[in-house]
């Protein structure tokens, strides 16, 4: 059972003069190819790469970067206290 979606429709077009050739076009959209992924499949998977890419990111930029400054700052905080003790 084939569905109206499936149908092509051809329009026939003369020429002059007749030479006994048909022409034809096809109205419908052409079948694309089998292997076609949808638009909705690749969004999905670039949105996962991107949200792990993201958290990876932060949490080297996290451990890297933002407890060394605050160990620094605390360092330097405990010697100027102990210093201005003494």
């Amino acid at each position: 059972m084939a569905s109206s979606e499936n149908k092509q429709i051809i329009e026939l077009h003369p020429e002059k003069p007749d030479q006994g050739e048909i022409r034809y076009t096809y109205s419908a959209t052409p079948k694309a190819s089998s292997f076609v992924v949808p638009q909705n499949f690749l969004t999905k998977i670039f949105g996962i790469c991107l949200g792990v890419g993201l958290l990876v990111f932060f949490v080297f930029f996290f451990v890297y970067v933002v407890i060394p400054v605050v160990a620094v700052v605390l360092l330097v905080a405990f010697v100027r206290n102990l210093s201005r003790k003494t």
